[in-house]
């Protein structure tokens, strides 16, 4: 038998005992009243009439009919004599003066009888209505102690079966404890088998190991063993070709110290000539450091002037592109046309055309080991195609750049025009100036004011529509701020301070690159083309509404946002915000 069955069993037991209790303790309840009742019954109370009647002389018809209508109420409204048994009757007999009320007493002795013989018999009735109900209450004791016999009976078989059922469960306690038992004993064997198991499997796998070693060692020694006999017939074979070879070698060497011996010599007259000649270019030296110290004044005069221009020259064209919505994306000094570069191999050929051979220069995007041979084509297929086009887009503009000859997409390669052989990059410019070498370009030899600035290597280069307005100052304050740190590294801080004598705007890095920013600020408005807007057809349309000086007053805020932009950038760095 399950536990929650044994539950249930005593939960009835008790369910049962609490509900004998009760029906005894009501049965008790019942024949104490049944008792209280009988007592009562066996009472003689006497009654009291308050009839003030004043017809004494009246008929005694009309006398009883009122004693017996006067002894009603009084009979069956009271409580008392509700439980009066047949002894009652025999109280008739008793004297009058003690049943009889006051007003009765001067009645007829005949109407005193009937008023009597009525009272006995409403109190027969009320008799005969006590006995019934005492019969009830007696049936329904009766019914109870049946009941609680039968409760009785059940609680004394629920106890047998309670007691089976406490037997049986202690045989179930008895049994699982043995069969615990025998489980531990089983799990105990089972344990051991599987150690046992486990040990076999150790035992056979470290066999195998040691057969698997043994193999292999067996094998190396049979390759080892067929190595060696080959190397041992090449030892015989190389001994003979070596002692012919040795006295090939020995006819070589002799012929080569023979030779050397020669060399010697020449050598050790062309360093004497050397020494000679250096002789000379100190002699040469001493009498050029005698002149020098007259012409650094002038010689630093026109380096200024040439900076002078140089200043004015660089903020004219970063004001054409940035007007123009183009960002170069490397405006460094470093720019040598003939170089290899992280992300093309740049080199000199001829392009033959209907004129002629022309000089040209060759930018060829090679291939990225590193990416997937797809991607790469396609990413570098893009980038060629958006330089050309960028390109393109700044000879329009007037910015001066390479022209574009030919683009070859199958061949990763950019064909474009040799600017000249006398060109100079600005990091060649400064060297020369640093060194007072001032060289003049051809503009400055016919009078022009400006040298010739022209910009390559458009790599990194984007031309954004004017749509991008929002990212507009970020970007061109990026692209100056590369600028500014690749000016300011390839300058010479010994030669500003010389130089800012005459001429104070130069003293440092920085106040250098104050004046190319006023040159900046000052040619920004003028620079801006109708290109800048090309693409973009609502610019286009707000564009025609506005008046001329709106159009300068915008160009002049964008400029005003660029150079507030650059000094953010400047705390920041090239590409992310440094907080601290």
């Amino acid at each position: 038998m399950k536990n929650s069955e044994v539950l249930d069993i005593k939960a009835r037991e008790e369910k049962y005992r609490a509900l004998n209790a009760k029906l005894e303790a009501k049965t008790a309840r019942l024949l104490k009243e049944a008792d209280d009742i009988l007592e009562s019954a066996q009472a003689v109370t006497k009654l009291t009439l308050c009839d003030n009647s004043d017809a004494a002389n009246a008929d005694m018809e009309e006398s009883d009919e009122k004693a017996v209508y006067l002894s009603a109420p009084e009979t069956s409204g009271s409580p008392i004599e509700a439980g009066r048994t047949d002894e009652s009757s025999d109280e008739t007999d008793a004297p009058f003066g003690d049943v009889l009320p006051e007003p009765a007493n001067k009645l007829s002795s005949k109407a005193q009888n009937r008023y009597l013989k009525a009272k006995v018999r409403v109190l027969q009735e009320e008799l005969q209505k006590m006995n019934t109900e005492l019969n009830d209450m007696r049936e329904e004791t009766a019914r109870y102690k049946k009941r609680t016999q039968e409760l009785e009976d059940e609680r004394n078989r629920l106890h047998r079966v309670t007691t089976n059922h406490s037997a049986q469960v202690e045989k179930i306690k008895k049994s699982l404890d043995e069969t615990r038992t025998h489980c531990d004993t089983l799990e105990a064997e089972r344990n051991a088998l599987k150690k046992d198991g486990e040990a076999l499997k150790k035992s056979s796998s470290q066999q195998a190991a040691e057969l698997k070693s043994a193999t292999t060692r067996l094998h190396r020694a049979t390759e080892e063993t067929e190595r060696l006999k080959s190397e041992l017939e090449k030892v015989r074979s190389s001994t003979r070709e070596t002692m012919e070879s040795s006295k090939h070698t020995i006819e070589q060497l002799t012929a080569d110290n023979r030779r050397l011996e020669r060399q010697k010599t020449e050598l050790i007259s062309a360093f004497k000539k050397q020494l000679r000649l250096i002789d000379v270019l100190r002699r040469q030296k001493a009498t050029v450091n005698c002149h020098g110290d007259q012409n650094d004044s002038s010689a630093f005069h026109l380096a200024g002037a040439r900076l002078t221009q140089l200043t004015v020259a660089l903020g004219r064209l970063l004001a054409r592109l940035h007007a123009n919505h183009v960002i170069h994306g490397d405006l460094t000094m470093a720019n040598i046309l003939i170089r290899k570069g992280a992300e093309a191999r740049v080199f000199s050929a001829q392009l033959s055309t209907s004129a002629g051979p022309k000089l040209c220069v060759i930018k060829e995007r090679f291939v990225k080991q590193y990416r997937h041979p797809t991607l790469d084509a396609n990413l570098s297929g893009q980038r060629l195609r958006a330089e050309a086009r960028l390109l393109l887009h700044c000879r329009k503009l007037g910015i001066e750049v390479p022209p574009v000859l030919l683009v070859d997409i199958t061949n990763r390669r950019l064909w474009l025009g040799h600017v000249g052989p006398d060109a100079l990059t600005l990091n060649g410019w400064f060297r020369s100036l640093h060194q007072l070498v001032v060289m003049a370009t051809p503009e400055q030899e016919r009078g022009e004011s400006e040298p010739h600035l022209v910009l390559i290597d458009f790599g990194l280069a984007s031309a954004i529509s004017h749509s991008a307005t929002q990212r507009l100052p970020e970007e061109k304050a990026v692209d100056l701020y590369v600028f500014e740190r690749a000016l300011i590294n390839a300058l010479d801080l010994d030669f500003l301070q010389r130089i800012g004598c005459s001429f104070p705007q130069f003293t440092t890095p920085e106040s250098l690159m104050n004046c190319v920013l006023e040159s900046y600020r000052a040619n920004y408005p003028s620079e801006a083309t109708a290109l800048r807007r090309e693409g973009d057809e609502k610019a286009k349309k707000a564009n025609t509404a506005k008046t001329q000086s709106e159009s300068v007053a915008a160009l002049e805020a964008e400029v005003r946002a660029n150079i507030s932009k650059l000094e953010e950038v400047r705390l920041r760095g090239r590409k992310r915000l440094m907080i601290g």
